[in-house]
């Protein structure tokens, strides 16, 4: 079963387990229920027609051999199961809210930078046209023709409003 192939095992016990005792490695207790079964001769072997699992058989073999109570270890693997998939989609709920905010706050930053490039480009247009204007250009060369500019008190109200915005 390791391999999801089929073991088969007889309906009775075919051999004696001469390993149970002190000197044993694994099964030193003598009054262990296994270590005096009774053996019988195998007299006719029966081929089934159909190959299939005994859930009934396994299921007493695991509760027999090993004290395993396969229907209760189902449930309980179930359960388990269960618990972690709720943890799981807790956990992908949760990042899916993360992942939300991050949208939300990339959008607001993309909201943010268009909003700046709508405004550099107005201002940008607004350079473009006072460089393209005759009063600008009469300023610009009515600076160039003052040694010291800073030392004007009076300038003309034209080029005033220039600078002013």
């Amino acid at each position: 079963m390791e391999k999801e192939g089929f073991c088969i095992n007889p309906s009775k016990n075919l051999i004696s387990n001469i390993g149970f005792g002190n000197d044993a490695l694994h099964t030193k207790n003598n009054e262990d229920p296994l270590s005096n079964l009774q053996t019988y001769d195998i007299k006719e072997i029966i081929h089934p027609k159909k190959v299939e699992f005994n859930w009934e058989a396994i299921d007493f073999i695991y509760q027999y051999i090993y004290g395993i109570n396969l229907k209760e270890g189902l449930e309980s693997f179930k359960k388990e199961l269960n618990e972690k998939n709720l943890i799981l989609k807790q956990e992908v709920q949760q990042k899916d809210i993360a992942i939300n905010q991050k949208d939300q706050e990339v959008q607001k930053r993309d909201a943010i930078i268009n909003t700046r490039d709508n405004q550099v480009a107005q201002k940008e247009e607004i350079i473009s046209n006072l460089q393209s204007s005759k009063s600008f250009q009469l300023g610009g060369l009515f600076f160039r023709s003052i040694k010291k500019p800073y030392k004007l008190i009076t300038f003309p109200v034209n080029l005033i409003r220039i600078f002013i915005r």
